[in-house]
């Protein structure tokens, strides 16, 4: 029986001793009245037990309500019993989340944590490594982030821009002095023609007059030839005379190499000159490009465009610095790893994620882990999985989303509640039941896998039933009785009924009472404590047995 109902039965027997007191001020004898009935009903059975009555103005008093009863749909309850089991979310199984070496355990087996809780402490060198790799991302952003704003402190003087001028400038000047040079290149080269051409022509000169002293020596010889036949002159003199013949001739020999070398000569110069003058373009081209850069650097100071360009190439080094710090964030915290700047030593805090009771322990101290192997398991008590079987026919009349009441007293499952999660589908070959699973929840922290559980299934199908406020039903020694309201005012029926199912504040009547029918629902104690007396006072116990 509910604990509400037994409580309201249960009072009743309190006010047994007062009633004798308190109804003597309420009721007047009335010499009226109809003798009262008194009959036995046997435990378990409905019936009348027999009648009570008050005047009018103790009705008043006690304020006792009389209202119709009637049939009522209401949800259909199948009582079931179960075990609880862990959930695949209410046991947990904390690992590292990368290698490391144990340095400290914080938890012992049983024991009690929260959510959040320190469980044991990990060195791991290469999360050392990702949080190195994370400073220097930071420093770079803060260098970055300094640039930046020295660059805007140099825009508002108006001098950011001065050394990519000055750079135009220099290069200007370079560019000058390359062509003076190229312009002296080539005037040094062009005298060097001229000389050369100058000395070809001399050695035209020589080799013409050697020419000509040829054909002298040759008519001086063909003379002392003469000569000599007719011997007019010596035989000496006609060799002197062959020599310098000889001598004149090996003169225009020399002359035409030497002639030859000089045209060589005029050759190279010639082309001396013109690579002089294709340098001398060159650099003339490259001051012309340099000049127009100049002029532009010049305009681009003048409109501030410069210092805009500096400050975006400077912005988007920040956002490349800030892209590298959030990747180290990342991966810092991918590793277990806090990701502050105060941070470091590569040590990992294995914290429990849910709040529960430490059911193993699988590393120890010095011990070097990693994330294939399980550190601890946690079950949280607070949430579990009812198992319980039912009759097929039963099952079929059950859904997911039904709720799950506890009815135990003594228990850690007392007021717990769920809601059915699933309904098999076939029956399980050892007991020939179906299983049904629920989760169920509860304030207490002392749940426990492998619990009993003992309840009700509230289901959506909905049953026509007799249902009254439980407090119209009252405990006339462990019988639920109701006080019926007969067709004389001021007297009521004391009848015993069969209890059923309770809910919402009523429950049902099962046997005893028929729709239709007037009963107390208010100052039903007052009507308890009248029978009670009355039966007590002609010494019989039919009322209440």
């Amino acid at each position: 029986m509910n604990s509400k109902l037994k409580m309201g039965l249960g009072l009743g027997a309190i006010v047994i001793a007062c009633g004798v007191i308190g109804t003597q001020a309420l009721k007047k004898p009335t010499p009226s009245l109809p003798e009262k009935k008194l009959f036995e009903v046997a435990d378990g059975k409905a019936g009348k037990a027999g009648e009570v009555t008050v005047t009018e103005e103790a009705m008043g008093l006690a304020e006792i309500k009389v209202t119709t009863t009637s049939a009522q749909r209401v949800a259909e309850e199948i009582k079931v019993t179960g075990t609880t089991l862990p959930t695949t979310t209410g046991l947990v199984r904390v690992t590292a989340s990368t290698p490391g070496k144990v340095i400290g355990i914080r938890v012992r087996l049983g024991q009690k944590v929260q959510a959040g809780e320190a469980l044991a402490v990990i060195e791991s060198p290469e999360l050392a490594r990702a949080q190195a790799d994370l400073r220097i991302a930071r420093g770079r952003l803060s260098l970055a982030q300094d640039r930046l704003e020295r660059a805007k402190r140099l825009v508002r003087l108006g001098s950011l821009a001065n050394p990519p001028l000055e750079e135009s400038k220099a290069k200007a000047i370079e560019a000058e002095k390359e062509v003076h040079e190229a312009e002296h290149h080539l005037s040094e080269e062009q005298t060097k023609l001229a000389e050369a051409e100058s000395a070809l022509a001399g050695l035209g000169s020589e080799l013409r007059q050697s020419k000509s002293d040829v054909e002298v020596a040759k008519k001086r010889l063909d003379r002392a030839s003469t000569l000599l036949a007719e011997e007019l002159i010596s035989k000496q003199e006609f060799e002197r005379i062959e020599s310098e013949y000889r001598r004149a001739t090996t003169g225009v020999e020399v002359s035409q190499s030497d002639l030859a070398q000089g045209n060589a000569r005029v050759l190279g110069a010639k082309s001396r000159v013109e690579a002089a003058e294709g340098e001398l373009k060159l650099a003339k081209k490259r001051l012309a490009v340099l000049a127009t850069g100049l002029g532009r650097e010049e305009r681009t100071l003048r409109s501030n465009v410069l210092n805009e360009r500096e400050l975006s190439g400077l912005t988007a080094q920040i956002a490349e610095a800030r892209l590298e710090v959030q990747a180290g964030q990342e991966r810092v915290q991918l590793l277990g790893g806090n990701s502050s700047e105060a941070s470091n030593g590569g040590v990992i805090t294995l914290s429990a994620p849910i709040a529960g009771t430490i059911q193993t322990i699988d590393l120890s101290l010095g011990e070097v882990i990693d994330p294939e192997h399980g550190a601890m398991t946690i079950l949280d008590p607070s949430s579990l999985v009812i198992q319980c079987f039912v009759l097929s026919e039963v099952a079929s009349r059950i859904a997911p989303q039904d709720r799950f009441v506890s009815t135990l007293e003594s228990n850690e499952l007392s007021g717990a509640e769920g809601v059915v999660t699933s309904v098999g589908v076939s029956t399980e070959d050892r007991t020939r039941k179906v299983p049904i699973l629920g989760r169920i929840s509860s304030q207490k922290r002392t749940l426990r896998a492998g619990a009993a559980f003992t309840g009700i299934i509230r289901t959506k199908n909905l049953n026509s039933r007799l249902m009254v406020p439980i407090e119209a039903v009252q405990d006339h020694q462990g019988k639920p009785t109701v006080y019926v309201s007969t067709a004389v005012k001021g007297t009521f029926e004391v009848r015993h009924v069969v209890l059923g199912l309770q809910q919402d504040g009523k429950v049902e009547i099962v046997e005893g009472l028929k729709a239709g029918e007037s009963i107390a629902i208010k100052g039903t104690f007052y009507l308890k404590s009248e029978a009670l007396k009355d039966s007590l006072s002609d010494g019989c116990c039919a009322v209440g047995g």
